[in-house]
């Protein structure tokens, strides 16, 4: 490898490693703020219910994060996102 692939490479895994620390942090922000609400165990097994009904008012965001090694005639990784 080239010292240009291996700086690439580099900046590659520090964007991935700081998206990881961004959704870590919001989801931990999220947990918290659960926690701290007023009637948070209330508010709890209310979602837990809405999780189970299939026709309830909840919006779902799925993250697909697939990382491909040795990729093509460069060896390169690739990052896919799937929203």
């Amino acid at each position: 490898m080239t010292r240009s692939h291996l700086r690439e490479a580099k900046a590659r895994w520090r964007m991935v490693a700081a998206l990881a620390g961004a959704l870590l942090l919001v989801s931990t922000a999220q947990a918290q703020d659960a926690k701290k609400s007023a009637g948070g165990e209330e508010d709890a097994s209310k979602l837990a219910k809405q999780t189970q009904n299939p026709v309830a008012n909840l919006i779902s965001v799925p993250f697909q994060n697939n990382f491909n090694f040795d990729t093509g005639t460069k060896n390169a990784t690739v990052w896919v996102l799937n929203v």
